[in-house]
């Protein structure tokens, strides 16, 4: 009769391959968190620049914010806007002049001004550029 050799597994090579199993699993983890732990701090970097900014833009407002409720604002608004003018001074609105313009020959087209009324804005544009009634569509 033959004897049966038993393959008997080593307890050498099970420590063995528990310690390599635990190790990859410890590897893998580590990488896991370092690259969590790279986004994280990529992350903060970007909410501290946006928080940055936004405080740099709350200080703009408050510097404008004052300025409007200074006297300084008001008075700046009164005269460009309003065209206000202080006690004792006098304001000065700069108007167009009006065209003169000649009754035109009865053989001759009608003039920019007295056609603009009775066609459309694109047919003003029209005339007032090329001096010319616009092609017929």
């Amino acid at each position: 009769m033959k004897k049966k050799r038993s393959t008997q597994f080593p307890f050498a090579h099970f420590i063995a391959i528990v310690v390599i199993t635990i190790s990859l699993f410890l590897a893998v983890d580590f990488a896991r968190r370092t690259a969590a732990t790279y986004q994280i701090k990529n992350e903060a970097t970007r909410l501290e620049e946006e928080a940055a900014a936004i405080r740099a833009r709350h200080q703009a407002l408050q510097a404008r914010l004052s300025y409007v409720q200074s006297d300084a604002y008001v008075e700046e608004i009164a005269r460009t806007r309003l065209k206000w003018a202080r006690e004792g001074e006098i304001a000065v609105v700069v108007m167009a002049s009006p065209q003169t313009i000649s009754p035109p020959a009865p053989d001759q087209q009608p003039a920019v001004a007295n056609s603009t009324s009775a066609r459309s804005p694109w047919q003003a544009w029209w005339l007032i550029f090329f001096d010319e009634l616009p092609p017929s569509m």
